[in-house]
């Protein structure tokens, strides 16, 4: 079986899971990626994109505003994977735009009645993407290849929504990189409490799913940069080198 056909299987079989230990309300973004995936089959590239996917958090203590309701966090990707080599670590995705959105509400009262304010939060992980010759140095800040950072365009889109909040550019914190399977892994491992996945996660069929997805991004990721300290047991490909992964080596 091709690559994109068992990436495509697997999303729809996710889908499957979520559904059987209700933990998503609507299915169908992850079930359209996987028919997706499957139906653009080829030699040595698999893609799809992941329409927006809401799942309900559970209330956490620290939430501001403390009185915040029906908080809902979202998932959207779009991704593009290359086969993997035995014989050098390469980038295991061409392209990947990886966005998670944080949305609630709070209730007001003021003189003139209630007011109900809506409130929104985002977090994105991206692949670095340079220009043709240009040079990863030049950047201001450091900034890893694959980086998680808060805020971001869609926040940016909100203009001066925030009240008296300071959101600074974050810092690009280094992170492997995640398709759909362990980006809604990461959602339900933050923002659902154990109790509540505690069957999913361990369902034989999550796990391999999870698994496949680790073993297709997350291996080369962190064999490059351990390739850093054991280089003779690894050959990486120069825009897949442990310094384009982590520019903090010293």
């Amino acid at each position: 079986m091709s690559e994109s056909k068992t990436i495509g299987f697997d999303l729809i079989k996710l889908a499957e899971l979520l559904r059987k230990y209700r933990l998503c309300k609507d299915t169908t973004p992850l079930n359209n990626a996987g028919q997706s995936c499957i139906s653009k089959s080829n030699g040595d590239r698999w893609l799809y994109n992941l329409d927006k996917i809401v799942f309900t958090a559970d209330y956490a203590s620290g939430c501001i505003p403390g009185k915040t309701e029906e908080v809902q966090v979202s998932l959207s990707l779009s991704i593009c994977g290359v086969l993997s080599s035995q014989d050098i670590l390469r980038n295991p995705l061409e392209k990947l735009e990886f966005n998670f959105e944080i949305e609630g509400y709070v209730v007001k009262e003021n003189e003139e009645g209630v007011i109900i304010d809506e409130l929104f939060a985002a977090w994105h992980l991206d692949r670095h993407i340079t220009s043709e010759g240009a040079d990863d140095g030049i950047t201001k800040f450091s900034h890893p290849l694959y980086h998680l950072a808060y805020g971001g365009y869609r926040m940016e889109a909100k203009g001066n929504a925030f009240g008296i909040s300071l959101i600074m550019p974050a810092p690009r914190l280094l992170y492997p990189p995640m398709d759909a399977a362990l980006g809604i892994d990461f959602l339900l491992q933050n923002y659902v409490e154990q109790k509540n996945i505690a069957k999913l996660v361990i369902d034989p069929d999550y796990v391999r799913i999870m698994k496949n997805s680790q073993e297709r991004l997350w291996r080369p990721f962190f064999c490059s940069i351990y390739s850093h300290w054991n280089s003779q047991h690894f050959t990486t490909s120069p825009d897949f080198s442990p310094l384009k992964l982590l520019p903090l080596y010293y």
